[in-house]
């Protein structure tokens, strides 16, 4: 029977263990990591208590355990009954009870474990002029794997040679510069007038409010640690075909540049490695939900160059994951927002100035 798991420290366990019908325990702005088996679509996890925020783990990939996992955070002390119930029938399929203890530190506070990310606020040197930062630590375990054949994600057979340790350093330290020159730093959030936790005295005299500076920091890790684990392989491709990547399989030569051209509807730049990680923070492909038949768009569709389709480019939505972060952090922290309440900018937004 479908049934709420423990998370142990991979969301790719084959067997975790099961959360009994009793108390399970977390303090305020810090999250519980749940799983559910057998997960379908006619099944939600909820709480019958609002102040509780359930985010499901969003990464896209080809192969799964079966497993939807959750993180689950309290916004305020108190108690919330959590239950998969069959949105058909009502029929309440598992349920536990989560016990949200004390109140969020306002000093030195901890990030938040969530299950695609741990994320934060960072303070440090923010002034009238220098705005704060919500940064995603993304923990990835990459994983060596050695020839003579592999299986790309369609489950074709390729040769591959083995990767020599100075090789294999040189390719990790290359994905992480450019995973974080990709994503990082390029999206900012306005923040709400309601968010005095931000406010900063101006030396011309009144204060100011500062914004947010999106940045992700992508943390090589061990497999037991990691958000993802990524299997890395040097395939060797034949005259004719190419070796299919996804989200948890790469191959060497992901972290190529592809030129215009080298896809059909391509109308930029393009990396897979760059383009794979977009779906291990939650992104569908661009032309997906418009037109699935092509899911990476035409070339005469104006989303063609984006990241999550062929091209290099980001969008306002590609902003969601650091918004959702920022609300709930300050939600947490005594002041109630929503994502849509930090808007994205691709131009520096420098601190306003109160009334």
């Amino acid at each position: 029977m479908p049934h709420f798991v423990k998370f142990v420290g991979n969301p790719h366990a084959a067997a975790p263990p099961a959360i009994k019908r009793r108390d399970q325990t977390t303090s305020v702005g810090q999250s519980i990591r749940i799983g559910f088996t057998n997960i379908q679509s006619w099944i939600d996890i909820r709480a019958n208590n609002s102040s509780v925020r359930i985010t499901e783990r969003e990464a896209v990939e080809a192969a799964t355990n079966g497993i939807a996992w959750f993180e689950i955070v309290g916004m305020s002390e108190g108690s919330a009954e959590i239950i998969a119930v069959d949105t058909n029938t009502n029929y309440v399929w598992d349920q536990f009870t989560l016990d949200v203890k004390g109140k969020v530190k306002k000093n030195d506070r901890p990030p938040v474990r969530g299950m695609t990310f741990n994320y934060y606020v960072d303070t440090k040197g923010i002034g009238s002029n220098f705005n704060a930062s919500i940064v995603l630590e993304w923990k990835v375990a990459l994983v060596p794997v050695n020839g003579p054949s592999v299986k790309d994600s369609d489950g074709i057979a390729f040769g591959a040679s083995n990767w020599g340790r100075g090789e294999w350093n040189a390719w990790t330290a290359k994905f992480k510069k450019m995973i974080e020159s990709a994503w990082s730093e390029r999206i900012w959030l306005s923040t709400p007038a309601s968010l005095h936790d931000l406010e900063v005295s101006d030396p011309g005299g009144g204060k100011r409010r500062v914004n947010l500076h999106c940045v992700l920091k992508c943390v090589l890790s061990n497999s037991a640690a990691a958000h993802q684990i990524i299997r890395v392989v040097k395939a060797s491709l034949p005259a004719v075909g190419v070796f299919r990547s996804d989200s948890r399989l790469l191959d060497k030569n992901d972290l190529n540049v592809d030129p215009v051209g080298t896809y059909s509807g391509q109308t930029k730049p393009f990396v897979t490695a760059v383009h794979e990680i977009g779906h291990n923070l939650g992104f569908t492909h661009a032309c997906q939900a418009t037109t699935p038949a092509t899911p990476y768009c035409v070339a005469t569709d104006p989303e063609s160059g984006e990241i999550m389709a062929t091209g290099n480019e980001l969008r306002a939505r590609h902003a969601m994951p650091w918004q959702r972060a920022a609300a709930t952090w300050f939600s947490s922290a005594g002041t109630p927002c929503l994502p849509s309440d930090f808007g994205p900018s691709f131009v520096r937004l420098a601190p306003v100035a109160m009334p």
